[in-house]
């Protein structure tokens, strides 16, 4: 079986789907492929496990991870004021939030760090991230120029692919995210407010993408992801 990328990248919203789809792709290729888990802030939620779904590490710890250039990419997530911005690690001058300049203690901090990354590369697995479009595009930067970074396992550029999971309209997104229950009003809106932001940059950036899912029924999305691992990321897998 050669494999012919070194790095899957799902994006889309939550609610979309996409956790679904990576346990798919990991039960069904499960010494092909490996889930890179972040590392966050934030207080986990109910049924999450440190290590599993996020690394869970104070802001303290986190700070001195990016002072020691130990992420691939991280953002700040804002909550407050009633809507949530990002900053990438390139940096913008100054987080603000609705017009305000946040305090540190509105901030959660997520990331990708090499040390995760690397691991799994360095394992011959396919690393599977889920991330945004900012990380992604960050991710992607990184794997440019990755053998300048002191890697000499590794080789310059990496096979990136990226998948696309989206519903097929923003009413569609907030009858799931309301089955769920996990979303008050607010934080409802918000979501729905950025992800109908980021429908429209992934409407005009189509070929940022290699792989498109609609996820009208899991099932054939399910099929659509075997389909195309089978043809672009592990040729000659068998397409179960």
């Amino acid at each position: 079986m050669q494999r012919l990328a070194d790095l899957l990248i799902f994006v889309g919203p939550s609610g979309g789907g996409k956790s679904t789809l990576i346990a798919h792709l990991l039960q069904t290729w499960p010494q092909q492929f490996s889930f890179c888990t972040s590392h966050t802030t934030r207080k986990p939620r109910k049924d999450e496990v440190d290590g599993k779904h996020y690394h869970f590490v104070s802001k303290d710890a986190f700070k001195h991870m990016i002072h020691r250039g130990e992420f691939v990419e991280y953002n700040k997530v804002f909550s407050s004021c009633g809507s949530k911005d990002k900053a990438n690690a390139s940096g913008c001058g100054g987080i603000r939030n609705g017009g305000m300049l946040l305090a540190e203690d509105d901030a959660d901090y997520y990331g990708t760090s090499k040390r995760e990354l690397h691991g799994i590369l360095a394992a011959n697995k396919v690393a599977v991230l889920d991330t945004d479009i900012t990380g992604a595009i960050n991710i992607k930067k990184y794997c440019v120029n990755i053998d300048n970074d002191g890697n000499s396992h590794l080789t310059a550029p990496l096979r990136v692919q990226v998948v696309l999971v989206k519903l097929p309209s923003l009413d569609v997104l907030k009858e799931r995210l309301r089955l769920r229950g996990s979303e008050s009003e607010a934080s409802l809106r918000r979501r729905l407010c950025a992800s109908e932001k980021w429908m429209k940059w992934c409407t005009a950036h189509p070929e940022f993408f290699h792989c498109h899912l609609v996820n009208l029924s899991l099932d054939v999305c399910k099929s659509e992801l075997r389909s195309f691992v089978g043809k672009n990321v592990l040729q000659n897998a068998c397409k179960l």
